[in-house]
């Protein structure tokens, strides 16, 4: 939260506020989707949502990875001050998921994965 404080000139307080609405956010969001679990069973609805938890942690922890790698340089130049280097980072994150995304579901659609290996298996889906 320290970082995060400092990055924005914010109190450490408030940085620990914005980014728990943000966890909570991710973490409720799925249960209140009209669509989500319609048709399936307690097991798999289960299985889903952990499945999301997971891919949430982990895309939170690739992606600050990766800025830090990324940004490292621009800060420790001086041409960026923090604040500069997270701005820029989750403006091009965001770009990047929201443009790129599709087609990385094009992909994997495109036979990297048969669904004819998993017939009969389904707890491997998962």
């Amino acid at each position: 939260m320290k970082g995060v404080a400092e990055a924005f000139d914010i109190s450490s307080r408030t940085a620990f506020g914005i980014l728990a609405v943000i966890a909570i956010s991710g973490l409720l969001l799925p249960i209140y989707m009209p669509t989500s679990g319609v048709g399936m069973t307690l097991r798999t609805r289960v299985l889903s949502y952990l499945t999301l938890l997971l891919g949430f942690y982990m895309a939170w922890n690739i992606g600050a990875n990766d800025v830090a790698n990324a940004m490292n340089t621009s800060v420790g130049s001086s041409a960026l001050t923090s604040r500069q280097a997270v701005l820029t980072a989750a403006v091009l994150e965001f770009l990047g998921a929201f443009m790129a995304g599709s087609h990385v579901s094009h992909t994997r659609q495109s036979g990297i994965l048969t669904a004819s290996v998993f017939a009969g298996k389904e707890t491997l889906m998962f």
